[in-house]
């Protein structure tokens, strides 16, 4: 939110009270404020689902994407996925894996969530781990990812070029 300005008045009149030199040196300062409290995030930006692919023995369609958005903040993205409908299929390894992302990560994750919904055994909290356009998911217990219907949702907050 922008400062309101207010000049500074040269009250006699006169132009020689040195008013231009202060009112010039007040809005230099006002331009500062305005530029630490302008918004640094940039706007959403959807990632198109068919540009992503999955690998571990999974199976999601673009049309199984609800939500699939980022928005930058400085140096690091907001990722926000759901995926409704995905399907895991029998045998599938101990992670499943979304390549393909728009940007890069380039250090740990500063802040997870991951929540999936498996038909078998309702929602529980997964592991979200970024890695270059990657996100690998993987159960908190370290098993295999049971056959079936799987719902994913996604917010992520981390460091990425």
């Amino acid at each position: 939110m922008a400062i309101t300005r207010t000049p500074i008045v040269d009250d006699d009149g006169s132009g020689e009270t040195g008013t231009a030199i202060d009112n010039a040196w007040k809005q230099e300062f006002y331009d500062q404020i305005d530029a630490v409290t302008a918004p640094i995030a940039s706007p959403r930006v959807a990632i198109d689902p068919a540009t992503l692919v999955f690998a571990g023995g999974w199976t999601v369609t673009p049309a199984q994407f609800p939500l699939c958005e980022y928005v930058r903040h400085g140096i690091e993205v907001h990722v926000r996925i759901t995926i409704s409908g995905g399907t895991v299929n029998a045998g599938a390894d101990t992670t499943l894996q979304l390549l393909g992302l728009p940007f890069s990560a380039v250090g740990p994750s500063i802040n997870l969530a991951a929540l999936t919904n498996l038909t078998a055994t309702g929602w529980g909290v997964c592991m979200a781990i970024p890695s270059g356009n990657s996100i690998t998911l993987q159960r908190c217990d370290f098993a295999a990812w049971p056959a079936g219907a799987a719902y994913f949702f996604l917010d992520l907050l981390y460091p990425a070029s």
